[in-house]
């Protein structure tokens, strides 16, 4: 039997179809409406005349699942869905859900590659895909199976990570002196080990120069909402070498953006662009011919703290990443915390402890 209940507004019915549960939504919000559409259900689900749609329009449901994705993930998450939603209808040329079979999504994924995607990108599509099929099968779309379930994932080689030792440090720094933002920004990347929309959407009450502390935290300035990647606040002290560069930024931007909430404002005053910053930094360092970017700069921040020694779990609360992350960016880097855990025990300690158990 078919039974109906409201989202927000609008009713739904819910019903069971060969012994798989399916929910739709009646477009309505009169409970009159709906009851009528229930009796309907039950008669052809008796009868087993309820026909079941099978060609739905994959335009308008990837439509409906964007605004899904906006309304619940970072913003960057629903750029990126978005992007691949484009190539994947320019792509393939597909315009019904049905078209979209294990067969027809591992042909295009296979495509993807040997046009020179890289596996971390292509499983980062799959991905993508993968839960529009999910969304589509809880929607009441009339998908069985999600087809993305039965292409395996690529294999991906262990990621090779550039960072700058601190003698690229000061020389990076040194090159950026007339730019005082820039250069108190990519100093926040390199001892903080912020990520780059970490930094640039920093306002002046997250960072606490007397304490000594960086807040990353969920917040709304004006109408922009913005959270992290992982959506965890988090807080980095700031070390010796970051303080006193933030300091002297401090009392310049007191003085040219004192009505500017951004701790690091663009050359207009507002919130600094991503892409804008790292096109800015990109001019400044091909100038001197200098190779880095604003990953590099999170990557030294972990790997110089691994070199020192600072265990995985730290680094990776630091950084804002899982530990499982962290150990697979910069676990080569700690040979010699694994040195002294190759070596036996003591000889006598360990010739006592053997005859005794051979007794």
């Amino acid at each position: 039997m078919a039974s109906i209940y409201r989202r927000g507004r609008i009713w739904w019915i819910s019903f069971y179809v060969g012994g798989r549960h399916r929910c739709q939504s009646l477009k309505t919000d009169s409970q009159k409406v709906a009851e009528a559409f229930r009796k309907k259900y039950d008669y052809e689900l008796a009868t087993n005349t309820l026909k079941i749609q099978n060609d739905v329009d994959l335009e308008s449901l990837v439509t409906e699942y964007l605004k899904d994705v906006q309304a619940r993930c970072a913003g960057q998450t629903y750029q990126t869905t978005k992007i691949f939603f484009r190539w994947f209808r320019e792509k393939t040329g597909f315009t019904l859900l049905n078209q979209l079979t294990p067969a027809t999504v591992r042909d295009y994924f296979r495509d993807m590659q040997l046009s020179g995607r890289k596996p971390t990108t292509v499983n980062r599509y799959r991905e993508i895909l993968h839960a529009f099929f999910n969304y589509a099968i809880r929607a009441g779309s009339w998908v069985l199976e999600n087809p993305v379930s039965k292409v395996p994932r690529m294999r991906c080689p262990d990621p090779q990570i550039r960072f700058l030792t601190l003698n690229q440090i000061e020389d990076q720094l040194k090159v950026l002196e007339k730019s005082r933002c820039i250069l108190a920004t990519v100093a926040m990347l390199i001892y903080a080990g912020l990520r780059r929309n970490e930094a640039l959407w920093l306002t002046t009450k997250d960072v606490d120069l007397d304490k000594a502390m960086i807040y990353v935290t969920t917040k709304t300035v004006a109408t922009e909402g913005w959270c992290s990647k992982t959506k965890r606040n988090r807080s980095v002290s700031i070390q010796s070498k970051l303080h006193p560069i933030l300091a002297k930024f401090a009392l310049w931007r007191r003085r040219k953006y004192s009505r500017c909430p951004w701790f690091f404002p663009s050359p207009t005053g507002e919130r600094w662009d991503a892409d804008n910053f790292s096109t800015d930094l990109r001019k400044i360092n091909r100038a001197v011919k200098l190779p880095w970017a604003a990953l590099d700069y999170r990557h030294t921040f972990g790997s110089q703290l691994a070199q020192k020694g600072t265990s995985l779990y730290k680094i990776s609360k630091l950084m804002g990443n899982s530990e499982r992350v962290a150990e697979r960016h910069y676990a080569a880097l700690m040979p010699d915390r694994m040195r002294e855990d190759v070596e036996f025990p003591p000889r006598d300690g360990t010739d006592k402890c053997s005859t005794k158990r051979a007794v």
